[in-house]
C-alpha cells in the first residue's frame, strides 16, 4: 500500500462511503424488477440505457486493472485472479518436480497441457537437440531439474539471463521425460502480462460502453465499477491520471472519500443497471489464486 493503490482497498472505502454495503443504498423502485432485482422488461437497464461514461474514471479503473494483473502474474495476491488470466496453477520449479517425483500420474494429471506460472532460480542457460533455447530450473536434484523450453518471444531473452537469476515464466506443463519435469512454450511473466492487459483493459472498456454483466464475479466488477466511482468524484485534474500508485494520488482519493460521497452514490446510481450491478455486496477481498500448487 506504500506504493501503489490497492483496488480492493479503492472498492471497499468506496462502497462503505455510499453506503452500498450492507443494503443500505436503495435504487429507485421504478427502475428495477421485483422479481430479478435487475431492469424491468422492455427497459433494458433503465430508462437511460446508455449513459455517458466519464473517460477519466474509465481509465482510473484501468490503470488499477493492469496493476492487478501485475501483481497476479508476478506471484502477488489479487482480485481478478489467476483463472481469470489464464492460469491453471501457480507453483515453483521444485514443487513442480517434487510433485513428479512423487507420483507421475498424478502430476501429469495435474499439469499437463495446463498453464502454469512458474517461479525459480536459473540453473543454467542451454540449447537442445533442435537448438532451440531452455533455461534449467531447480529440481529436487541435479538429475530433476525442470527444462523450461522458451517460445518464439521468450528465446530473444535467452542471451540476457543470467545463473542464478529468478524468473517468474508461464509456460504449459509437458509432462516428465526421464527425471526431468518439461514445460514448453514459455514466455516472461511480465511479457504475458502485458498481453493480457491489454485484452482485459479491452473488456473494461467494452463493459462500460456495451453495458451487461462483467465477465468476471460480481465482486470484481463491483469493484470495478467502484473505481471508476471514485475518480468521478475527483477534479478534472488529478494526480491519478499521472500516477496511480503516487503520494498525490493517494491524497486526492482521501479528499474524495470525505467529500464526494454524494456524488459517487449518484454515479453509482446512475451506471449500476446499465452494468448489471447488484444493489449491496460485501466488502470486496484479495482475491487468492485459488489454484496455486502446494
Amino acid at each position: 500500500m506504500n506504493k501503489k493503490l490497492k483496488w480492493s482497498l479503492v472498492a471497499g472505502a468506496v462502497l462503505i462511503v455510499i453506503g452500498v454495503i450492507g443494503g443500505k443504498h436503495k435504487p429507485d423502485p421504478s427502475n428495477v424488477d421485483s422479481t430479478t432485482g435487475g431492469a424491468p422488461a422492455g427497459t433494458s437497464r433503465g430508462a437511460n440505457p446508455r449513459p455517458e461514461i466519464n473517460q477519466l474514471g474509465l481509465a482510473f479503473a484501468q490503470a488499477l486493472l493492469s496493476d492487478d494483473i501485475a501483481d497476479a502474474l508476478n506471484g502477488g495476491k489479487s482480485n481478478i485472479g489467476l483463472p481469470s488470466l489464464g492460469i491453471d496453477y501457480s507453483v515453483s520449479s521444485l514443487q513442480l518436480a517434487r510433485e513428479y517425483s512423487d507420483n507421475e500420474v498424478a502430476a501429469d494429471a495435474k499439469y499437463k497441457r495446463k498453464l502454469l506460472l512458474i517461479s525459480g532460480r536459473i540453473k543454467s542457460i542451454n540449447k537442445d537437440f533442435s537448438d532451440s533455447a531452455y533455461l534449467s530450473l531447480p529440481g529436487i536434484d541435479d538429475f530433476s531439474q525442470v527444462q523450461a523450453h522458451l517460445d518464439d518471444e521468450g528465446a530473444t531473452d535467452a542471451a540476457s539471463y543470467k545463473r542464478n537469476a529468478s524468473v517468474m515464466l508461464v509456460c504449459t506443463g509437458a509432462g516428465m521425460i526421464i527425471q526431468s519435469p518439461m514445460l514448453r512454450d514459455c514466455t516472461p511473466a511480465n511479457r504475458y502480462a502485458a498481453r493480457i492487459d491489454k485484452e482485459w483493459r479491452k473488456k473494461l472498456a467494452t463493459w462500460f460502453a456495451d453495458g451487461g454483466k462483467w465477465p468476471g464475479d460480481d465482486k470484481s466488477g463491483t469493484a470495478l465499477a467502484a473505481m471508476y466511482v471514485a475518480r468521478t468524484a475527483m477534479p478534472d485534474a488529478s494526480a491519478c491520471d499521472q500516477n496511480v500508485g503516487g503520494a498525490a494520488c493517494r491524497a486526492d482519493l482521501q479528499r474524495a472519500m470525505k467529500t464526494g460521497g454524494p456524488a459517487m452514490l449518484a454515479e453509482y446510481s446512475r451506471i449500476r443497471l446499465w452494468l448489471d450491478l447488484p444493489e449491496s455486496l460485501p466488502l470486496p477481498g484479495n482475491a487468492s489464486n485459488k489454484k496455486s500448487a502446494g
